[in-house]
């Protein structure tokens, strides 16, 4: 069979190193061989977070080793390759940037500093595996790794060190690079001398797993292209703001469903399209990352031109970078530490300017950390002043792109203010009233709960052209034959369950804390985001169920979205309410507190675009008010007992 090729981008040096082992696999491999070529994998989390290329084989039985490849005890006698898996770590670097110390290590330069290629493939090798046994959930198959000197010859080097590829390398040269721990010696069964496979234990299904995971196409639903249409089209209609891009800071400011998240895509698509320019997109929210992934994976925008990842991960490799590394307990972050640390880098950061910044060793070390034409910032109003300086220092306020939702809940009570400090006439706010989401009645319940809960400053303008809309009130548990007839609906709109949203609450007393094994008992497929290790990769399959705890769905949306346990949600957040920063006798904290849970449950109710579901007791405080909402709007609101 082909070699199965799996990349968003098709260039740069990676694709390059790709091709050549496609070419060389195709000359090797027979017709019941089964072999992946990934390039560029993702291990959010993990210490080391890219991977250029990942190959996975699963070979016949009867297939054998190059002769070359073998150990020279082994030489001439029949050695089956079984299985196998490689981590490679592609530098296109030429001779003069390369050096070997200590006999053993392979080190390139970036600027005037020296780091290890060697010690960078050896780290891969292991984050990927604790990636698989973390995310994947299953023991990882054993892996090989090699560092491929793309421009060097063998030549070029006197002593070679292990674990290394040249630019004259073969397919026998990768196989003799084989984990010698693979080599079952002396097996003496079937006519073969010894056998080679990637398996630790019995279970030989493993590699396939591996290799399903990487294979499985990413699926457009009905939604993801309504999504994509707006960002090729509506989105982008009359707007002169994209003739000042890099002119000055940009700040896009509204409400959940204005469209915020939906024009930084818009932007990063056209910096990569008209002008060849790179983003890094960050937000605090890493189910919206995974959410993002999918979709720029479908627009097929490489990740090396549009990089999105969890605003956490960047600035702790930030930290890393500049020699002031959080403190770890059995690998798990010091955020108090990691706290103190980032801010020390920020002033760091802002001592040094922009300049500085770049002539540092830390970015001639750390490329990809600062080689980026434009920041693009979701849920600005989340960060702390720390974050905003080192963004601020190192890409300068003219090429950092905010989307401001206005309500704050994340990092403090004080909203970040990315204006401040910046001229006006470098500055341009772009005010988002009206929603590009909700359809109209979605959008005049979410305003009549505002009112119904005393947010005066709570807006969002209908869009007329965004007709229906409907709202079902459960004040019983949610059921099979509910989710039957429910989705029977959203089918026939055309919709895959990837295109419905489900946020749940695992507070005290929620009756759906178990949502994804029961949705799975019925018979659903399901991306479960409420748990943390599955955030860290996106839903593979348009059959699958999007679930994520309310504190995790901003940003996100759905033709369908489903709220389970909200009046749970909102006591928890009733109870946990920040306190006013100062005593005021004419603040009624009673009050404050409940505007603060009220504009947490606004967030899920503007996550839908036609169907919204909420689920409460009759008897809560948050049923009570629901009832009295659906009241006036008899028509499009049901209410269920």
């Amino acid at each position: 069979m082909p070699i199965e090729l799996v990349a968003a981008s098709r260039g740069g040096a990676e694709f390059e190193a790709a091709l050549t082992l496609q070419r060389w696999l195709s000359d090797y491999a027979g017709p019941d061989d089964k072999i992946t070529i990934v390039v560029g994998v993702k291990t959010e989390g993990e210490r080391v977070e890219d991977i250029d290329l990942l190959v996975i084989g699963e070979m016949a039985p009867g297939t054998l080793l190059p002769d070359r490849s073998l150990p020279v005890g082994l030489r001439g006698r029949p050695v089956q390759l079984r299985d196998f898996v490689f981590t490679i770590e592609v530098k296109a670097h030429d001779p003069e940037s390369i050096r070997v110390i200590g006999g053993n290590k392979i080190q390139v330069r970036y600027g005037n500093k020296w780091k290890s290629a060697t010690d960078q493939a050896n780290d891969q090798k292991y984050a990927l595996k604790a990636w698989v046994e973390r995310t994947l959930q299953f023991v990882c198959p054993r892996i090989s790794h090699a560092v491929w000197l793309m421009n060097v010859p063998s030549s070029a080097i006197s002593k070679r060190p292990r674990h290394v590829l040249f630019s004259d390398s073969e397919l026998p040269d990768l196989f003799a690079l084989l984990d010698a721990g693979s080599l079952e010696r002396a097996v003496a069964r079937d006519g073969f001398a010894a056998q080679v496979s990637a398996i630790v234990g019995a279970d030989r299904s493993t590699v396939a797993q591996l290799q399903a995971y990487f294979e499985n196409k990413i699926q457009l639903g009905k939604l993801d292209r309504r999504k994509l249409e707006r960002v090729c089209d509506r989105i982008v209609r009359d707007q002169l703001w994209t003739e000042k891009l890099g002119e000055q800071l940009l700040i896009f400011r509204g409400r959940g469903g204005a469209g915020k998240t939906l024009r930084l895509l818009n932007i990063a698509r056209h910096l990569y399209k008209e002008r060849g320019q790179r983003a890094l997109f960050l937000t605090y929210n890493r189910a919206l990352v995974q959410d993002v992934r999918r979709l720029t994976n479908v627009l097929g925008i490489a990740d090396a031109n549009l990089r999105v990842q969890t605003t956490d991960s960047f600035m702790l490799a930030l930290c890393e970078a500049f020699g002031q590394a959080p403190q770890r307990d059995a690998g798990k972050i010091d955020w108090a530490d990691y706290a103190a640390k980032k801010q020390m880098v920020a002033q760091q950061l802002v001592q040094l300017g922009k300049n500085g910044i770049k002539a540092s060793p830390a970015a001639a070390a750390n490329p990809a950390l600062f080689a980026w034409d434009f920041v693009l910032i979701d849920e600005g109003q989340d960060w702390p002043p720390s974050e905003k300086a080192a963004i601020f220092a190192i890409f300068g306020h003219r090429k950092v792109i905010v989307a401001d939702g206005v309500d704050q809940f994340v990092q403090g009570v004080r909203r970040c203010d990315w204006s401040s400090g910046v001229d006006t006439d470098e500055r341009q706010i772009v005010s988002l009233p009206k929603s590009l989401r909700l359809k109209a009645n979605l959008c005049r319940f979410a305003k009549a709960f505002a009112s119904e809960m005393d947010l005066p400053d709570w807006n969002l303008d209908l869009d007329r052209e965004l007709s229906g809309g409907q709202i079902k009130i459960f004040l019983r548990p949610y059921t099979k034959a509910d989710h039957e007839r429910l989705f029977r609906k959203h089918a026939e709109a055309g919709n895959q369950p990837i295109d419905a949203l489900f946020c749940m609450s695992k507070a005290r007393g929620s009756v759906h804390a178990s949502l994804p094994d029961d949705l799975r008992a019925w018979g659903q497929d399901v991306w479960d985001g409420s748990l943390s290790q599955n955030r860290n990769h996106y839903p593979q399959d348009v059959s699958q169920f999007r679930v994520v705890q309310y504190q995790s769905c901003r940003g996100m949306e759905g033709w369908t979205v489903v709220c389970l346990d909200l009046d749970k949600f909102f006591e928890e957040q009733l109870r946990f309410a920040p306190k006013p920063e100062t005593a005021d006798m004419f603040v009624d904290r009673d009050m404050e507190a409940r505007r603060h849970a009220a504009r947490w449950c606004l967030i899920p109710f503007t996550r839908a675009i036609d169907t919204l579901v909420v689920h409460a007791a009759e008897t809560s405080q948050l049923g009570q008010v629901l009832l009295n909402v659906s009241k006036g709007y008899r028509d499009f609101v049901e209410v269920v007992r």
